[in-house]
């Protein structure tokens, strides 16, 4: 895990879940902005990261010693970490953190296969192999014009070339039809379980579920009161459980901003989506999550890109009275019973 640099890398490593976690430094200040300053941040890291994950290795899996490490496993956005585990000798494998529809419509993207959206075409619709008609707002943000990351175009060549053979899809076991402890799993914050308790209280299928990604300092501070005053309304909490929450007969729909991860947990729940893609891959899930497995709705913004309350009121009341005449549930069943084969 990265940190800082004026954070000592060599701290003692922290215990999540029985997985032990160690740090290295990033080679940047805690101030520095790292999403601004992207693609020199990127360089940096680079440069950095291989030196002090390299450091890592060898200081806790010496070469003479008799603990080796089985294998690396990375995501794509980080390549040079292939190159500390071939240059230290240890297999690597690529972690896919997106659909495989996502991997094809990068791979023939980067491969020249078919048009895509341009500066001088930007509402270009793309039809691919096996996927609907995709229109601008439903392509992954890295294959717009508008792409600010100009560098991952040969991140993901170099990628495309060097897998040497595919392993997966890798699933929850809850999607395989199989038991599985909803507590195993690495959680980088503490969940709070009052929420799981408020959800005790509530009538089957009467609460909506909306989770909040990072917001920057100052940003997205409840006002004075706030959760007392709306305690009988709903509860809101630091982080949530979230495959519990899922899964509590009380939550009727899932607003999200459709990352994998999300819509796989909310497929094997069995709830309806409210999807709000922002970027990466994410406009793709939408479209699937509408069109393709027909769970849910799209939030529709306006000309200035802004969702309106409005919108946000049809799309609950629309779920909420499909709920009510049984459409959605058998449609959601029948996507987890197609996601378990």
């Amino acid at each position: 895990m990265l940190k800082s640099s004026t954070i000592n890398p060599t701290s003692s490593p922290i215990s999540i879940s029985g997985v032990q976690v160690r740090f290295f430094s990033d080679g940047q200040s805690l101030n520095y902005d790292r999403m601004a300053n992207y693609e020199s941040y990127k360089k940096s890291l680079a440069k950095f990261g291989t030196i002090n994950l390299s450091n890592l290795i060898k200081e806790h899996f010496p070469s003479n010693g008799h603990k080796k490490l089985s294998c690396i496993i990375t995501n794509p956005f980080v390549t040079w970490v292939a190159d500390v585990a071939i240059n230290l000798g240890i297999p690597c494998a690529m972690f896919w953190i997106q659909p495989c529809s996502l991997y094809a419509i990068y791979y023939r993207f980067y491969n020249k296969l078919n048009s895509f959206p341009t500066l001088t075409d930007p509402d270009m619709s793309v039809e691919l192999p096996g996927l609907p008609l995709l229109h601008t707002e439903d392509l992954p943000s890295f294959v717009l014009p508008s792409n600010p990351f100009g560098s991952l175009p040969k991140m993901f060549s170099e990628m495309f070339q060097n897998v040497k053979s595919p392993i997966g899809p890798l699933v929850p076991p809850s999607l395989l039809g199989e038991d599985e402890d909803h507590d195993t799993g690495v959680e980088m914050w503490k969940a709070e379980d009052t929420c799981i308790e408020w959800l005790n209280k509530e009538a089957p299928s009467s609460v909506i579920y909306q989770p909040d990604l990072p917001e920057p300092d100052g940003a997205g501070q409840l006002p004075l009161g706030f959760l007392e005053e709306t305690k009988d309304q709903g509860v809101v909490v630091s982080w949530s459980p979230q495959t519990k929450a899922l899964a509590h007969p009380a939550t009727a729909c899932f607003i999200t901003h459709c990352g994998w991860n999300s819509v796989l947990e909310t497929v094997a729940a069995g709830v309806p989506v409210i999807a709000y893609p922002k970027w990466s891959d994410q406009p793709t899930n939408a479209k699937l999550i509408v069109d393709v497995f027909r769970i849910g709705l799209r939030l529709k913004a306006n000309q200035d890109g802004i969702v309106s309350n409005e919108e946000v009121e049809r799309c609950i009341r629309e779920i909420m009275g499909s709920r009510r005449e049984g459409q959605l549930p058998v449609v959601v069943h029948r996507t987890r019973i197609f996601c378990c084969l």
